[in-house]
Order: structure tokens, then sequence, then C-alpha cells
């Protein structure tokens, strides 16, 4: 029996593929890490504006860079994330690091494991069998 958590949906150029080797070789992290295609990546809300989150894990986020919105590295920022599916999940965090690759911060008000693994298994259904 397979196991779901070990196929990610990744974006390469413009295929999208699964691959069990990229997801160990990329989430040689403390959480898992799910990147979202363009395309299909969840919105962040801050300040009235919506950036795309690039990736995200339980303790951290990365964000479509915005010359409009530039975060200060050690800054404390709050938002709410709306997923595809509409749910929509608090979050705050510390910006390590903001320029041109996107925004990254280390949430600590996160997101529930349930939640990304949600997400995983939604990015894999959708693309299951594409490339």
């Amino acid at each position: 029996m397979k196991n779901k958590g070990s196929a990610i949906a990744s974006s390469i150029g413009r295929h999208h593929v699964l691959s069990t080797e990229r997801l160990v070789l990329e989430n040689k992290r403390a959480h898992f890490r799910v990147k979202y295609p363009a395309g299909d990546r969840p919105a962040f809300e801050v300040h009235g504006r919506r950036l795309e989150v690039l990736d995200l894990s339980e303790q951290g986020i990365r964000l479509a860079y915005s010359q409009d919105l530039p975060f200060e590295k050690d800054a404390t920022v709050a938002g709410t994330i709306t997923f595809r599916d509409r749910a929509r999940c608090s979050v705050a965090g510390v910006v390590l690091r903001s320029r041109g690759d996107g925004t990254a911060m280390q949430l600590v008000t996160g997101i529930s494991l349930a939640r990304i693994h949600e997400e995983q298994r939604c990015l894999i259904r959708r693309y299951r069998g594409t490339d």
C-alpha cells in the first residue's frame, strides 16, 4: 500500500509531476513543506492586500514578493490564508527574509498538520498522471 504522504505535486517549468524522490530531497526540514504550482496557490491577505502563497508548512510560509508591500526582516506579520476550497486560517509570524524570490516567515501561529496533509492530498489528486 502506498503512503499517501510519499508524493507531492511540484512544478517543473510548465509541467507538473509527482515525485517521491523530489519529496524526500526537498523536505529535509523539521516540518513538511507543500510547494504550490502557479494557478493553484492560496492567497495570504494582509493590510487589505492579497499575496500568493508559494509554499507552506506547519511553522513556515513563503509569499510571493511584492515591491508594493515590502516586509522588513524581523517584522511581525499577521494575516489570513484563504485556501482553494475557501477554508481560511489566521496566521502570524516573523519575517526571516524578503527578496525577489519571496518573503519567508517563521510562523508563531501556524497551520495544523491536518491542513498541510489536506493541501498535499488536493495537489496529488489534481496533478496525478500529468507531466
